[in-house]
C-alpha cells in the first residue's frame, strides 16, 4: 500500500491562440517547455490539440490563475486593436475606455 496518493485530473481549457497563451504564461513568470502538441509548466501540461490540461488536483489553483491571465491578455489585445485604453477598476475588474 503506498504511503501517498497523487490524484490527477483533466480540465477543459479552450486556449486556441498559442501566442496569447504563451504571453499569459510569461506574464505569470512561469517557465515553460513546449513542442508542437503541448506546453509544459512545472505544475501542469496543456495539450493544444485536445484543449485540455492535465494537472494534480492540488495544483488546480494555478490553472485558474492561467485562465484569468489568458482572458486578460485577450482583452488587452482586442482593446489595443480597437485603439481603446484598458483601465483597472479593482481586482479582476477592468474597463475599456475609448478616447
Amino acid at each position: 500500500m503506498p504511503c501517498y496518493e497523487v490524484r490527477m485530473m483533466t480540465v477543459e481549457f479552450k486556449a486556441e491562440n498559442r501566442e496569447l497563451l504563451k504571453k499569459a504564461l510569461d506574464s505569470l513568470g512561469w517557465n515553460i517547455t513546449e513542442n508542437e502538441e503541448s506546453i509544459h509548466t512545472d505544475r501542469f501540461t496543456i495539450n493544444l490539440k485536445t484543449q485540455k490540461v492535465t494537472v494534480e488536483s492540488s495544483n488546480m489553483y494555478y490553472v485558474n490563475e492561467l485562465k484569468k491571465q489568458y482572458s486578460l491578455e485577450a482583452i488587452k489585445k482586442v482593446t489595443s486593436l480597437k485603439k481603446w485604453t484598458l483601465q483597472t477598476k479593482g481586482q479582476n475588474k477592468y474597463q475599456a475606455v475609448r478616447y
